[in-house]
């Protein structure tokens, strides 16, 4: 994640140099689509011990904030009360634990190509059905 921040924000120096003075650039997209979700999940180590543990207390506590926001699918699938990923989320538990993880790494990536410029930067990720 650093190597891709470093030049992320590198990029991000580059447009505003050449750009600053006509500021033509509007917005640059950190990643396209990043993913295809549905059933793929990390299987490495790492990702397995990660999986068997808690969902991010932050997760959970945006869901609960923004509820009304939700896709039917998602609110279907999501126990509030458990803690781990497989039971928070059941039959999407791979799918709502890769786009967390996702959203996660292209955010610091994003938030570091803002630290030079004030062109607006856009995340975006494709979800089967979260």
């Amino acid at each position: 994640m650093q190597a891709d921040a470093r030049a992320f924000r590198a990029l991000m120096r580059h447009v505003k140099d050449i750009d600053m003075k006509r500021g033509t650039v509007l917005m640059v997209q950190v990643q396209n689509e990043v993913g295809m979700l549905g059933a793929g999940r990390d299987h490495s180590p790492e990702a397995n011990r990660v999986f068997e543990g808690p969902v991010p207390e932050e997760l959970l506590q945006d869901l609960r904030a923004h509820r009304d926001r939700l896709s039917p699918e998602l609110i279907r699938a999501w126990n509030p009360d458990a803690r781990n990923w497989r039971d928070a989320f059941g039959a999407r538990s791979a799918e709502v634990f890769m786009a967390w993880h996702y959203a996660r790494y292209i955010g610091q990536v994003a938030a570091a190509g803002r630290k030079n410029t004030a062109s607006h930067v856009r995340e975006r990720a494709v979800a089967d059905s979260i």
